[in-house]
């Protein structure tokens, strides 16, 4: 699974080329997806990232989406390793991912 975190949407995409969305159930009832958000914020104080940016601290209302479109690891599409190396890729690149 990979994420990318959109600080200007708040939002955070989840990319899961195993099809285990049911994982995603699971941090949340552990409390992991909490302790996220925690660490999120804790990090961009860190950094000092909202003031070098010149704007306000606002409260991290993360929403979660699980993408619907992403290629799998079967069939003729093969390992799926491929597939999070090319995600990595748009990442860094800052290229929003095609979904």
């Amino acid at each position: 699974m990979l994420g990318e975190l959109c600080l200007d949407t708040m939002k955070i995409h989840l990319y899961d080329s195993l099809l285990q969305s049911h994982y995603y159930n699971l941090l949340v009832e552990e409390g992991q997806i909490q302790s996220f958000k925690t660490d999120v914020v804790a990090l961009l104080d860190s950094i000092n990232y909202w003031n070098q940016r010149g704007i306000l601290r606002r409260e991290l209302d993360l929403e979660f989406i699980i993408e619907a479109w992403v290629p799998q690891q079967s069939g003729p599409l093969g390992d799926c390793g491929v597939w999070s190396c090319l995600l990595l890729e748009y990442g860094i690149s800052g290229i929003r991912v095609p979904v």
